[in-house]
């Protein structure tokens, strides 16, 4: 079971690449002449993968699970979680036909795009190297809105007072010491 989206929002995006096949054809289904299909069981498997690294970098920065009123966070990790799944599906189906425009390069489009909205969170996935900084374009990362960070005390409990006095010298000096 997907945590953050569906194998139906997975086919979605490769409408018109490849087809969702939830079982054998029943009679009167037709095939699109010439497509592939993909099995419903190989976009949970791929699916459940990619959110169970997604959730290892996530673990470093956020308390899990993601609570399910941050729908804004859920919709962005969604975006990952199926853009990475089409990658992996449309390398898999396109292998032999890559370079000779099989996905039109569409699997690698995904899998940037993937990429750019992880490092925009602020999260490196294994295989994935950081994005390159220096003094002048260090950009802070994205936060994830309504998951807490991980080690967060809330401001209620964290919020601390000082004191300041300013002590006179010339008073210290005629202080009586009883010695």
């Amino acid at each position: 079971m997907l945590k953050y989206t569906t194998p139906e929002a997975i086919a979605r995006r490769l409408k018109n690449r490849l087809e969702l096949n939830n079982g054998p054809p029943t009679l009167g289904q037709t095939q699109a002449l010439g497509a592939k299909q993909v099995d419903y069981s190989l976009y949970e498997q791929l699916g459940e993968q990619v959110e169970a690294k997604l959730d290892m970098a996530l673990s470093m920065l956020y308390e899990l699970p993601v609570p399910n009123d941050a729908t804004q966070s859920l919709r962005i990790l969604a975006s990952i979680v199926e853009k990475f799944v089409v990658a992996e599906i449309m390398s898999t189906h396109y292998q032999q036909t890559q370079g000779e425009g099989g996905d039109q390069g569409y699997g690698a489009i995904l899998f940037k795009q993937a990429k750019e909205e992880c490092q925009a969170i602020g999260i490196t996935l294994p295989g994935l190297a950081p994005p390159p900084s220096t003094a002048f374009n260090r950009v802070e990362p994205m936060v994830l809105p309504g998951v807490p960070k991980r080690g967060e005390i809330p401001d209620v409990v964290s919020r601390s007072y000082s004191i300041v006095e300013q002590r006179n010298p010339a008073a210290a000096s005629s202080i009586d010491w009883g010695i």
